[in-house]
């Protein structure tokens, strides 16, 4: 990711879109937007899905708060102490995501089902009035292989859709029953 501007220290948003691979019944394929379900009302942000997250620079200094945890390296440690990485400033930045989940973040149907599901995550980053700073595409394969099987080969559910939202809907319910 290249900084070319010295980015808002005020406010960045990011909208993040995510499509599911979806085959019809004539066997094409096609992406299919999931809908954000289980956003704040107040200010119709978070949530699970296609959602807006309003907090990106207070997610970013959590993150910097807690990275001590797991950087055991001395330059990179005094590095996250001197420089000031919430936005991050001018230059080329590489992001590695060793891990974005755990299980008890995801619904359970992403590991109910003996499944492969493919994903596109398109992430667009603004300054909370409009003006684009930046975007981003993942492309994800969520697979699982059953316990005996030796070749490795990835096993497809076709009601893993279905069953992805019948549990973000049902999560999303606990929450706002939770929310009062």
């Amino acid at each position: 990711m290249d900084v070319s501007e010295d980015l808002p220290v005020s406010k960045i948003e990011m909208d993040l879109e995510v499509r599911h691979a979806v085959t019809s019944k004539h066997d094409s394929k096609g992406w299919q937007v999931i809908p954000c379900q289980g956003w704040n009302i107040v200010d119709g942000c978070d949530g699970v899905g296609s959602c807006r997250y309003c907090d990106m620079l207070e997610k970013c200094q959590e993150t910097i708060k807690t990275a001590h945890k797991y950087v055991n390296d001395h330059k990179a440690e005094d590095f996250i102490r001197k420089n000031r990485l919430c936005p991050p400033p001018k230059g080329h930045w590489t992001m590695t995501f060793s891990k974005i989940f755990t299980i008890d973040d995801l619904p359970k149907s992403f590991f109910g089902p003996l499944q492969s599901n493919e994903y596109w995550l398109t992430f667009s980053f603004t300054d909370g009035h409009d003006k684009k700073l930046g975007c981003a595409r993942l492309w994800v394969d969520v697979c699982k292989y059953a316990l005996q099987d030796k070749s490795q080969k990835c096993l497809r559910d076709p009601n893993a859709f279905k069953n992805f939202i019948n549990e973000i809907s049902s999560q999303a319910e606990q929450i706002r029953s939770r929310n009062g």
